[in-house]
């Protein structure tokens, strides 16, 4: 019957025919009110979340799960690279309460202010305090910005280390029952002279003898082989 008409009065006025037909029933329009604003979810008693909503919900929950607290106190720091496999940096917060997040942040100041760069794994003498009203516990030695040396230590209770190191407080840096000193080396050969001058065991590097004292005069023979001396 379609084709008849059709053919009789052709497609466009058989499509307008058909448009105006009881018979034909437009499709609903399935787009989004952009007029309309849905209420917002306050109450999930009473407005029960949708299944996307539950499932992002979700997701956002494990995601925060995942994310691993920090174990070590190296890891808490915003330098874990500074303070990682050190000694200090290598304990666990769980088993070393004494760590509170004031000496975390004490950690950040110090490695800001005092703009370290990297620790330094040099051998150093250790000064031998026993006996003495002087201490010297827990040292960390590092480089700063400039390329000078930079040398850390931590003593339980107030006694200070030996005035020949020239360290002054600072902010604990270890734990909450230390205090904590530091002093800045142009080389580290100065570094060594006054921890040897301090007294102690430990490797020994000669170069105490020279620290308070005026440089040796070069040997005679050393001045003739270079020309500047005559016989």
């Amino acid at each position: 019957m379609l084709s008849q008409l059709a053919a009789t009065h052709g497609r466009e006025q058989l499509a307008t025919t058909c448009k105006v037909s009881r018979c034909y029933v437009a499709p609903p329009f399935i787009g989004a009110r952009h007029d309309i604003t849905p209420p917002a979810r306050q109450d999930h008693a009473n407005h029960p979340l949708t299944n996307h909503e539950r499932i992002q919900t979700m997701t956002t929950t494990n995601q925060t799960a995942r994310q691993p607290a920090p174990r070590t106190a190296a890891e808490a720091t915003a330098r874990p690279d500074l303070y990682g496999g050190s000694c200090w940096g290598n304990s666990t917060l769980a088993r070393n309460p004494d760590i509170t997040p004031a000496i975390i942040a004490n950690r950040n100041r110090f490695a800001e202010e005092w703009k370290i760069k990297a620790r330094s794994h040099a051998d150093i003498p250790h000064p031998w305090t026993a006996g003495t009203q002087y201490d010297f516990d827990h040292p960390e030695t590092y480089k700063d910005a400039d390329g000078f040396f930079v040398l850390a230590c931590s003593n339980y209770g107030d006694i200070p280390p030996p005035p020949v190191l020239g360290m002054r407080k600072i902010p604990p840096i270890y734990r909450e029952d230390a205090t904590s000193y530091a002093a800045r080396f142009s080389t580290m050969k100065e570094l060594r002279a006054r921890l040897e001058a301090a007294g102690g065991g430990g490797p020994k590097y000669g170069a105490a003898r020279h620290l308070f004292a005026e440089p040796p005069a070069p040997r005679r023979n050393r001045l003739r082989g270079r020309g500047r001396v005559s016989a």
